[in-house]
């Protein structure tokens, strides 16, 4: 292979669009699996497809649930400031025992 005087270019050029894609895409996958974006960004534009199966192979971090829950008649939310010494929760709407309670 002949070296020539735009080669360098070109290969700059697609060295910074792989970047570009598998930062983009590791960044993406990141996101979605609740992981640091900026971070992924960086490791998938400086390893490329090595992060990219990385991050596919590591498990989704936990995100905590909604604070609080809500009654199954009226929807209304309540929190440990409604509930019963038997653990039942009594809703400040509807004045009555949330039998359903749905968190």
């Amino acid at each position: 292979m002949q070296i020539t005087e735009g080669s360098g270019t070109l290969f700059l050029m697609i060295l910074l669009i792989h970047a570009g894609v598998f930062g983009t895409l590791s960044s993406w996958v990141a996101g979605e699996k609740g992981r640091s974006e900026g971070a992924w960004l960086l490791l998938g534009a400086l390893l490329g497809i090595v992060a990219l199966v990385a991050l596919a192979a590591v498990p989704p971090l936990a995100t905590e649930p909604e604070a609080g829950l809500s009654c199954s008649r009226c929807g209304s939310r309540l929190d440990e400031a409604y509930r019963r010494l038997d653990g039942r929760y009594d809703c400040p709407s509807c004045r009555q025992p949330a039998d359903g309670v749905y968190s």
